[in-house]
């Protein structure tokens, strides 16, 4: 088969790279390499070879797979951190901010949990009526005690209202975690 039947049945850019090994063969050995019948076995064509020597990066494909893995990992990573953002961040903003540990300038300690104020030891049930702000109503038998309150710079200042019709403040500070 002779080189102008080979280049006429090729596309333009398959026959200028065939003219390139033609060519670049004929001037290495000063005669057609390609009509000439292989001397020894060390000179064998070798398809794998040429392929791989003369391909583009464009005629071989790459797999996608690893990259669209990759894409995949980093997305349900970032949707997890959103999903747990919003689980923590729904929680802190449920959290009335007098909740806590909280001691007296006079010693008095005093929590105050969802349901449930402890002052000295002693639990009591309390509840933030409905319409009134700054204002705790903790239970003493069955009913109500209003107390206004005040949180202002990491201090707790309770107004309490005595039947004299005056008021006592206590002012506490949030209790150091240990």
């Amino acid at each position: 088969m002779n080189k102008e039947n080979i280049t006429d049945s090729l596309t333009e850019k398959q026959a200028e790279a065939f003219n390139n090994i033609v060519s670049s063969s004929v001037s290495e050995s000063g005669t057609d390499s390609l009509s000439e019948p292989l001397k020894n076995k060390d000179e064998e064509f070798d398809i794998a070879d040429f392929i791989v020597k003369h391909s583009t990066q464009y005629s071989v494909k790459k797999s996608k797979a690893p990259r669209i893995i990759a894409i995949v990992a980093v997305a349900v990573i970032i949707i997890g951190l959103c999903v747990v953002f919003a689980l923590v961040s729904g929680k802190q903003q449920n959290k009335n901010p007098i909740f806590g540990s909280w001691v007296s300038e006079q010693g008095i300690e005093m929590e105050i949990i969802d349901d449930y104020i402890t002052i000295d030891g002693n639990s009591r049930k309390y509840i933030f009526p409905e319409g009134e702000e700054n204002v705790i109503a903790i239970a003493i038998k069955d009913e109500y005690f209003k107390i206004l309150y005040k949180l202002e710079k990491g201090r707790l200042y309770f107004v309490i209202p005595s039947a004299e019709g005056e008021s006592e403040t206590i002012i506490y500070e949030r209790k150091k975690e240990q």
